[in-house]
């Protein structure tokens, strides 16, 4: 992954703060109308609350993240995340399903069971199982391929998030050093942070309360750990890991709060919708679900850049 860059642009200091804008509107003319007088109420209780008291200063630091979103593109940003992942997925998919299959042929059972001992049930485990339980010598070459293939996808969403920092905190792309090392350590690291959220919520059913409990909250604060540890690879310009904290816990809450949704709501409605929706129906929900991860991404480098800059100012 990228190193930090030495390049030094910041956001411009002409921009206008969210004081200083709401005041602007707040001091406009005033018209006779309903709508104007609510208007007027509604700007000036937006003026209090970003000039004083305890919202004051968060409000400013959203409007800033918005600021440093809006100048880079955030929407194509998220959406450059989303497809890099989505199709980092497809080898990856593919590697699992053949690698099930020869695990169970080596083991003695069947697919079905081996699909469900790694956590996955309902559309997903009927489709993995009926696909893993085929035969044939194929499967290794299938094997080999798909590995290469997630070899170079894995370099190449490497280079997109590498590229989308750099974007945010407006440093020079340089080039990945040692590619293939880098390569394997993120996908070393993606997959060891796949298995470990998934064999963790695979626990409480065997477990004790307070013993479930502790799993559930391990299984979610392993995206958050993988992406800090990510993080200190990719551009940035914060003095200590301690920096990258907030856009860490940003990316880890909305991992958390988008796995929940296709759990409980996105993955039973398509399972109830299957002959209607079928697997486009489960492609278009994952990239909705990737391109909201997207602007989680891009938000939490922009956060993290609009904290350093005010640190450094305060300095």
């Amino acid at each position: 992954m990228a190193a930090p860059g030495t390049d030094d642009s910041r956001a411009t200091d002409d921009e206008p703060s969210l004081a200083e804008t709401v005041s602007a509107l707040a001091n406009q003319p005033i018209g006779a109308s309903w709508v104007e007088r609510k208007r007027a109420a509604a700007l000036a209780f937006a003026e209090r609350v970003t000039t004083q008291g305890p919202f004051a200063e968060p409000a400013e630091i959203g409007w800033q993240v918005n600021r440093c979103l809006y100048n880079v593109g955030s929407g194509a940003l998220a959406a450059l995340i989303a497809y890099r992942v989505f199709v980092w997925l497809l080898p990856l998919t593919l590697v699992a399903v053949v690698g099930l299959g020869l695990y169970s042929d080596t083991t003695d059972t069947s697919a079905a069971s081996t699909v469900e001992r790694f956590g996955l049930t309902g559309y997903f485990k009927a489709s993995l199982a009926q696909t893993a339980a085929s035969g044939g010598n194929g499967r290794w070459f299938a094997l080999v391929g798909g590995a290469l293939f997630l070899l170079y996808q894995t370099y190449a969403l490497v280079r997109a998030t590498s590229a989308v920092h750099s974007l945010v905190w407006g440093i020079r792309l340089s080039p990945v050093r040692r590619p293939l090392t880098t390569t394997l350590a993120a996908l070393a690291l993606l997959t060891g942070a796949i298995l470990a959220a998934a064999a963790l919520r695979t626990l409480p059913e065997h477990l004790g309360t307070l013993a479930s409990i502790a799993a559930i909250v391990g299984a979610y604060s392993v995206p958050f750990a993988a992406w800090l540890l990510a993080s200190t690879h990719l551009p940035h310009r914060t003095r200590t890991w301690t920096g990258l904290l907030p856009g860490a816990i940003v990316v880890g809450t909305a991992f958390g709060l988008l796995h929940a949704f296709n759990v409980f709501l996105l993955v039973p409605w398509l399972e109830s919708r299957e002959e209607t929706y079928g697997v486009l129906g489960v492609a278009a929900g994952i990239l909705l679900a990737l391109y909201a991860l997207g602007w989680a991404i891009a938000g939490g480098a922009a956060l993290n850049r609009v904290l350093e800059e005010r640190r450094e100012a305060r300095a």
